[in-house]
């Protein structure tokens, strides 16, 4: 018995233009997305990227610790030549005595405690000598009948 075998591979011509097609179209679809991608997203500019984005960002702590003090009542300002006010919104909160402390991040040299007093008009100062401009980290502590303190930063700003 003489067999004989056929010299083809078995793949019909139909098979091999069908996977040609296919491969070429996801290829296709992967450079056209690519493309796209490329030409929308290499201009984009959103609020994420700003030209005084330092600025912002001290203007959004500035915000942040203004609400924070406004919410307990109490509120330090010092000036550059040292004088500092201390507001409270219920005098009797600051009774017996009171320090104001304040603390520079970059110079431990520079921090200080000092005596908060209340003048003949009601209003709490305290004379801390000049002050570098910039941030500052206070506390308020009392020492009275109800000992409480207070957590802010404040910043210092030259004098025009």
């Amino acid at each position: 018995m003489d067999v004989s075998v056929p010299a083809t591979t078995g793949q019909r011509p139909s098979d091999v233009w069908f996977a040609r097609l296919l491969i070429g179209s996801i290829l296709g679809t992967v450079v056209v997305v690519h493309a796209v991608a490329l030409f929308s997203f290499t201009g984009a500019t959103g609020d994420i990227e700003r030209a005084d984005y330092y600025e912002h960002g001290e203007a959004f702590d500035g915000e942040l610790a203004m609400r924070a003090a406004a919410a307990t009542g109490l509120s330090v300002t010092c000036s550059a030549s040292g004088s500092c006010a201390v507001t409270v919104a219920h005098q009797a909160d600051l009774d017996g005595e009171a320090t104001l402390t304040l603390q520079r991040a970059d110079d431990a040299s520079l921090d200080r405690t000092i005596a908060i007093t209340r003048g003949s008009d009601g209003r709490w100062t305290a004379q801390a000598g000049a002050l570098k401009s910039g941030w500052w980290r206070v506390r308020v502590a009392t020492n009275g009948s109800t000992k409480r303190a207070w957590n802010d930063r404040i910043r210092v700003r030259k004098a025009p």
